[in-house]
């Protein structure tokens, strides 16, 4: 148990400003749509997919102060005041770009793993202390000092590599379900107003074998085995889809045994060139 909580026996509890170079504020600027000099890295830049490149502004900077500021892969800029005060930002690529004011760079000696530190940096732990620490600014924002004073667990290179290999990881599936949440959220948002507008309808057969469906659901709610009614719809609605030779019930039904968790058991005989098609008309 340590002062950041419980951590592996292989990790020490590290200081930021003893493992990384000294946090520096970026530059004071006008930005411009115009290419007058290097690209201009704002607060407003930094979205939660990421940065823009394209979309970043220009800004007038000095040859010396560009050089000085210039953005790194594996530089970390955080917010240092407003509302996404603590936030960070992982550089992975960058167009020759610096950045602004009211960004805080800081940039991890060797030994240290920028992407693992990245990773701590959205950490419970790593927030509690930002927030414990707003109290000491005046203005409730992050200083270098601060910065510098957060204390992280530290264990060694290697290990650092494969937790942010397998943190990464896990990102990238969590935003692929995302994506594909979204995805099915917007085609079912399209076909509710398809349905509701009577642009599209639902055929007829498919509302009686639902309704057959939630009778013998509720049936087996009630403690009541599948009544003669549903096994005749659906019965009706096979020959309707197929018109095949032969429809045998079988299981507890053709037996007489039904209760209230049995299934309807059928065998549709038909000959047919497209097995699968015609299952999948059955159903």
């Amino acid at each position: 148990q340590t002062e950041i909580g419980e951590i592996p026996e292989s990790c020490v509890v590290a200081r930021i400003g003893d493992y990384c170079e000294k946090p520096q504020y970026g530059y004071t600027a006008s930005a411009s749509t115009e290419p007058v000099g290097p690209r201009f890295l704002r607060i407003t830049d930094i979205t939660e997919h990421g940065v823009d490149w394209n979309s970043v502004p220009y800004c007038l900077c000095p040859q010396l102060t560009a050089r000085d500021l210039r953005l790194e892969a594996g530089d970390l800029v955080f917010a240092r005041i407003g509302a996404t005060t603590g936030k960070s930002y992982l550089v992975t690529e960058c167009p020759g770009a610096v950045f602004a004011s009211y960004l805080i760079r800081l940039r991890a000696r060797a030994g240290l793993d920028p992407v693992y530190l990245s990773c701590f940096f959205e950490s419970e732990a790593y927030w509690r202390q930002v927030q414990a620490n707003k109290g000491n600014n005046l203005k409730g924002g992050m200083s270098g000092s601060i910065l510098a004073s957060l204390v992280f667990p530290l264990p060694s290179l290697g290990e650092q590599r494969e937790i942010a290999k397998t943190l990464k990881a896990l990102d990238r599936r969590m935003l692929l379900a995302l994506r594909s949440r979204n995805a099915l959220q917007g085609i079912f948002s399209s076909m509710i107003h398809l349905l509701v507008t009577g642009t599209l309808r639902v055929p007829p057969k498919v509302i009686a074998l639902q309704a057959a469906a939630a009778r013998a659901e509720t049936r087996k709610k009630n403690g009541q085995p599948p009544d003669e009614h549903t096994i005749h719809e659906i019965v009706r609605r096979i020959v309707e889809a197929v018109a095949p030779e032969k429809i045998i019930l079988f299981g507890s039904a053709a037996w007489g045994e039904m209760g209230p968790d049995s299934d309807l058991d059928f065998l549709v005989v038909k000959e047919c060139a497209n097995t699968r098609e015609t299952a999948w008309n059955i159903r």
